[in-house]
């Protein structure tokens, strides 16, 4: 588990009481150049948040090839498909451990996971947002030649 948050203490405690540090690994905050090696350690990615935009972690993991569970909320769904993990509904403990059991017990496509993240790139993502701001200006320039 990389990160840290209010909940630390606790989580070191829970792992220690169920007798898991040889299978759980809470490695706490790391530089972002060094996350490639955690990506490519784990099993699968898994993001229980209550809200969301579109998180860079989750587009990080799925860079890395990596299947991700990830709470089915605000933009998550728009990025997350189906050949690239699961999405359960938020603040549902029971529906989070299904969707990580049904996750690791998958064969998921790395390459496809890889060639989806792709899409949404920084230069895909500007690519987009100019075609955009070009059709919309190809729009008004269209309706003011209608007008005049």
């Amino acid at each position: 588990i990389v990160g840290n948050g209010a909940d630390r203490k606790w989580l070191d405690q829970e792992v220690s009481k169920l007798k898991l540090e040889s299978r759980v690994h809470v490695v706490g905050s790391v530089l972002h150049e060094n996350l490639p090696e955690y990506f490519s350690a784990a099993d699968l990615f898994c993001l229980p948040s209550y809200r969301e935009g579109v998180p860079n972690v989750l587009m990080e993991a799925m860079s890395s090839g990596k299947p991700c569970v990830a709470s089915n909320v605000d933009g998550i769904p728009e990025v997350l498909a189906d050949f690239c993990g699961v999405m359960p509904p938020p603040q549902n403990t029971d529906a989070l451990t299904t969707a990580i059991e049904l996750a690791l017990s998958c064969n998921w496509d790395s390459s496809r996971i890889r060639s989806h993240a792709s899409q949404y790139s920084w230069e895909a993502t500007g690519d987009k947002y100019a075609e955009v701001i070009y059709q919309t200006l190809q729009h008004v320039a269209c309706k003011r030649r209608i007008r005049n």
